[in-house]
């Protein structure tokens, strides 16, 4: 969806369309198995849509060709149609159709059977919970009940008994009928289960004589369909449809649910705007968990468990249909007087019993919204006479990436006239430190009337957000401050109670005022631009006035004119535009007004200005401890334009891990059989790796080895014969036996835990280690790797995997062999070249690339090679940009592990490497795998925790138990953060230090940092500072030069063309080009698909 206003600007909103012939699901419910000729057919069709919404208002048809039925209905508010028709004298099948599918919506067989000796049927249609169904049931003339109730049972969809209660049975004449109601404490589709004892009266005769021969059960069966009551109510006292801009308000909440609990209620005040993008309620809470297909026995398999089969207690051993779990039901005596021998007639009764069983936002006049829009160019007054020229070219929005959002406060001078204009209202606010002044304050020189003045600088999309507020007495009171932005805010209001009762209540609240601004600028500049940025003027007061708007900044210029004045009528609107000028790198405040004789109305807002150019780094690393302080002198260089400059104290990151590793001591079906063994031995091999560092006390480290050494034991004892490990698997569907099948895959991963125990001295038998390897070698193909086809009985066969599988066994065998000693074998070197030729090809597959890179920098330290590392490096780059391009599950060998798997591989690499640029990287990591602590131990998911884990240790190793301590940041001896360190989560307490900035602070010349410490770990430390326009006479260039031309100007919505030219005084492997584009431009992905269909480029990313 696409919108344009008067400038041709477009703002367009992308939202995915399933194009299918199957719009709808639908589950099928009769309400019988089968049904004799004659009785009443009821059928539901349960509709969904693709999201799983209950499809309302659907118009369906029912066919039953068989019987020449064909008749419609619409699904009502839960998704639900019914249809009935008379059972005829065969069995048939019944066809949904929905007009909008050119396919059935689905179809069920209705199966035939002889008539029963009871047949009931629900009356009403589909009721709420705990609301009465009515039930009618009727005797074949055949036979007599004999006992004076009918019992009945309600079981739901997962076989458990939730109500049990009777119904009583009346005669008339020679017909027997009884007719009452159940109710359902639970929804869903329910089955009725009706049972009773019973006679044949041709088997009693005329002497109506009843014994254990001749009294049994008769049953009967059938669907109840029974919809949710779980509705809570919720209304909201004191809250206006309209309020001004900045204002407080406090309203009450009231919450009536079915059961009459207190409610927890979830509060939301968003911007409609921001919603509008994309509802996160379009499937609602309700329609969520009140699905009607979620509770169906025809889908789920409950039928299976209600009709258990009970002995008799009394005469023959017969075997009935009936429940054994019923209760004493009054009254439910047996009419049979067999026992002592009487006579009877029908009709009599009698004996024993049997069975176990507000501020005004007007400013003084109506406010009339019967005209104008939001948006530049919404509505202009037809009678409106303006002083200014719309244009017709626009600017598009552009985002800051990550390096840009950091860069926050400039040292920018403002021009004279526009820090004029800013400084001629009060003094800042106390909380956001922008000047601030509302209505009734004294904006005049003293004669006339007195304006009324507005300042809006509060602009946040989301105004509340409260995820839990319990209710008192089923009412919770709310207090919010509206946002200054005009336009219509969103109140969500949900709440819940503990039995399930859901409530959902959406309510707009209009922002507005008389006499509105409204700025249209972009979020960012680039220093040097001079765009043209426009303010959308809206009058509401009732009359017709002439308006005075006005601009000025702090860090940007305005070019020309920066006053205007409008002639508006009343309800109309008209846009008034600026062009500005982006003279310093920075953030920078704008303000921009209108006024009238008695209103004026201000916005004051900031965007930023990206810097020219690529900066100048200096890093400074260094380590804290107790008694020894981390210190810095920072030169400042005057000639540069920005500069910014970031701390990071990197506290470890292994309680976490530490918590995860005694956490699977819970989890042991996690890890059962030889790979389960591995997977354990991993964990506890890199768990006794960051023991050894000081980590653990010298007793449990004992403990830990001692378990390493009987995973070790177990393992090795059962190798086969040649070499291999495998596992023991039971008989599927399609067989009949169970057996042992051995694995290279597996044979592999055991041969990774053994060589990581070996790795810490633990005794290893290298007999064991040798055969494995020797097996896993022999396994090659003629391409001289190995295929994935076998390795686990789901894997695909793709060169992709084979790839993966591949580079992964290279590394383990690097790491196997290297557990015996001596030097890389011939057949390693030779995988060592093909994995080198792997990765100059730029290889798409991150799992691939991962393995491959891990085991050559494991053969370079094997080896001593450091002309490896270069090389390495670079993969490592390319590796980073494959994983930052989007989700990627590597391969299917450990299920959804493989991602963490690529993650905690990548965080070892650098680790390895030990390269101050990647610290950011490695938090980025680090932040990604403590993300995904809730999979840790989950089934299917031992390699993705055992990785994790291993990562995280790693990235810790050498930490020892901290104590209470505490973290201060100096500059210039001036005190800016102390943080208290918690010894439970160092990591987490101190995450505020991970990236601290200190721009701010730094003064002109020389600055001194300083950061203290008083506990017990070894933290490092790393202060960057980065420098935008300053460049070196003497800066060494490389093999490469770049030239880039482009027009100096470029009209709005006009394209321009960029030409970037490489040269290289050497070969090359490959060059990444980044270009910032102009903040008021963004790029035309045809002319770069064109480069890479035409060869010029191999690739493009647009972020």
């Amino acid at each position: 969806f696409s919108a344009t206003d008067a400038f041709a600007r477009s703002s367009t909103v992308t939202r995915d369309v399933v194009y299918t012939q199957r719009p709808y699901r639908a589950v099928l419910e009769l309400d019988k198995d089968d049904y004799p000729a004659g009785e009443t057919v009821k059928l539901h069709a349960k509709v969904t849509d693709l999201d799983g919404k209950p499809a309302r208002g659907i118009e369906l048809t029912c066919r039953v060709d068989e019987f020449g039925v064909k008749s419609k209905a619409v699904s009502d508010d839960q998704g639900v149609a019914e249809f009935t028709f008379t059972m005829g004298n065969s069995a048939a099948t019944a066809i949904i159709d929905s007009p909008v599918m050119p396919v059935p919506l689905g179809s069920v067989a209705v199966r035939f059977n002889l008539p029963k000796p009871m047949t009931s049927k629900a009356e009403e249609p589909p009721q709420k919970q705990g609301v009465q169904t009515h039930l009618k049931v009727t005797f074949d003339k055949e036979y007599m009940p004999v006992e004076k109730v009918i019992h009945v049972d309600l079981t739901d969809v997962s076989g458990a008994l939730v109500a049990s209660t009777t119904i009583p049975i009346t005669k008339e004449a020679d017909d027997y009928r009884s007719e009452g109601t159940i109710t359902a404490p639970t929804w869903g589709t329910m089955l009725v289960n009706l049972y009773v004892a019973a006679a044949r009266k041709s088997a009693v005769g005329k002497k109506g004589k009843l014994s254990v021969k001749n009294v049994g059960f008769i049953t009967e069966g059938q669907h109840v369909t029974l919809y949710p009551d779980a509705e809570a109510t919720i209304t909201v006292h004191g809250l206006k449809p309209r309020v001004a801009p900045g204002e407080k308000v406090e309203f009450e909440v009231e919450v009536k649910t079915r059961s009459g609990q207190e409610a927890a209620l979830g509060a939301a005040l968003v911007d409609q705007a921001v919603i509008s993008l994309m509802d996160p309620l379009e499937v609602t809470p309700k329609d969520h968990f009140y699905n009607p297909q979620r509770k169906v026995i025809s889908t789920g398999g409950a039928a299976v468990l209600t009709w258990p089969v009970v002995d008799r207690n009394w005469g023959e051993p017969w075997r009935d249909i009936a429940y054994t779990n019923w209760g004493f039901k009054d009254p439910g005596g047996m009419v049979s007087a067999a026992a002592s021998g009487d006579e009877i007639t029908e009709g009599e009764g009698g004996g024993a019993g049997f069975g176990a069983g507000g501020a005004d936002a007007t400013l003084g006049g109506e406010l009339k919204m019967d005209g104008g829009g939001a948006g530049v160019g919404g509505i202009v007054a037809p009678a409106g006479a303006y002083k200014v020229k719309a244009s017709k070219k626009s600017y598009p929005m552009m985002m800051m990436a990550k390096e840009e959002a950091k860069m926050e406060d400039a040292e920018a001078p403002a021009d004279e006239d526009s820090a004029a204009l800013l400084a001629q209202d009060a003094a800042p606010d106390a909380e956001s430190g922008v000047t601030r002044r509302r209505g009734g304050e004294d904006g005049s020189d003293g004669e006339g009337p007195l304006p009324r003045i507005t300042i809006r600088t509060k602009f946040p999309e989301t105004a509340l957000w409260e995820p839990l507020l319990a209710t008192t007495s089923g009412r919770s009171k709310i207090a919010v401050t509206f946002p200054d932005a005009i336009t219509v805010q969103q109140l969500t209001l949900i709440a819940s109670d503990k039995v399930g009762g859901l409530g959902i209540l959406r309510q707009d609240v209009e922002v507005r005022q008389d006499l509105y601004v409204q700025s249209d600028f972009p979020a960012t500049l680039t220093q040097g631009d001079e765009v043209r940025v426009a303010a959308l003027v809206r009058n509401l007061s009732g009359n017709k006035v002439r308006l005075v708007a006005e601009a000025g900044a702090s860090g940007l210029v305005f070019v020309g004119n920066a006053r205007h004045e409008i002639d508006l009528e009343d309800g109309g609107s008209a846009p008034v535009v600026w062009t500005v000028r982006a003279d310093f790198a920075g953030k920078a405040e704008y303000s921009i007004s209108v006024s009238g004789p008695s209103f004026r109305d201000e916005e004051r807002k900031t965007l930023f200005v990206r810097p020219l150019g690529v900066p100048a780094s200096r890093q400074f690393d260094g380590e804290l401890a107790a008694g020894k302080p981390f210190e810095a002198r920072l030169e400042a260089d005057p000639r540069a334009s920005y500069r910014t400059a970031f701390l990071s104290v990197s506290f470890p990151n292994v309680i976490p891990a530490i918590e995860a590793w005694k956490a699977m001591d819970e989890l042991p079906l996690a890890f059962v059989g030889v790979y389960g063994t591995a997977s354990r031995l991993l964990l506890d091999c890199a768990m006794l790796e960051w023991g050894m560092q000081g980590g653990l006390p010298a007793a449990e480290l004992e403990t830990l080895r001692s378990r390493v050494l009987r995973a070790v034991a177990t393992l090795v004892a059962v190798q086969t014969e040649d070499g291999a490990w495998g596992w023991t698997y039971l008989a599927d569907a399609s067989q009949n036996r169970s057996g042992f099948r051995i694995s290279l895959y597996l044979t592999a991963f055991v041969l990774k835990a053994l060589a990581e125990a070996a790795a810490l001295d633990v005794p290893v038998d290298n007999a064991a280690i040798s055969r494995g390897i020797a097996f896993v070698l022999g396994a090659r193909n003629d391409k001289g790797l190995w295929a994935a086809q076998g390795a686990y009985f789901w894997e695909v066969n793709a060169p992709e995997v084979d790839m993966a599988l591949s580079a992964e066994l290279f590394s383990i065998l690097v790491q196997a062999s290297k557990a015996l000693g001596g030097v890389p074998g011939n057949d390693l070197l030779v995988l060592k070249q093909k994995m080198s030729q792997f990765l100059a090809a730029r290889p798409q597959e991150p799992a691939a690339v991962a393995h491959a890179v891990t085991g050559v920098l494991a053969m370079s330290r094997w080896a001593s090679d450091k002309t490896l590392y270069e090389p390495i490096e670079e993969a490592v780059e390319y590796l980073l940009t494959l994983k930052r391009e989007g989700h990627w599950e590597p391969h299917w060998y450990h299920a959804y592990g493989g991602m963490v798997e690529l993650n905690a591989l990548i965080l070892e690499m650098l680790r390895e490497l030990k390269l101050p640029k990647y610290e950011g990287v490695e938090r980025e990591l680090v932040t990604w795998l403590l993300s995904t602590r809730e999979a840790w131990g989950a089934w299917h998911n031992e390699i993705g925790t055992v990785n994790a884990v291993r990562a995280l240790l790693a990235a810790g190793a050498g930490t020892k138990q901290e104590k209470p301590s505490k973290v201060t940041v100096r500059v210039n001896g001036d005190v800016m953060a102390e943080v208290d360190v918690d010894p439970a989560d160092p990591f987490l307490s101190a995450a505020r230090l991970r990236s601290l900035e200190l721009t701010p602070f730094l003064a002109s010349g020389t600055s001194k940092v300083e950061v203290e410490y008083d506990g017990d770990l070894a933290v490092p430390v790393a202060l960057e500072l980065k420098e935008w326009g300053v460049r070196k006479a003497d800066a060494k260039h490389g093999p490469l030069s770049v030239t880039r031309r482009a027009a100096p100007a470029a009209g709005m919505g006009e394209p321009s063309e960029v030409v970037v030219t490489v040269a290289a005084d050497k070969a090359v492997p490959h060059v990444q080009v980044v270009d910032r584009l102009p903040s008021n431009a963004e790029p035309d992905t045809d002319s770069l698909e064109a480069l890479v269909k035409t060869g010029v480029v191999s690739c493009y990313l647009v972020p």
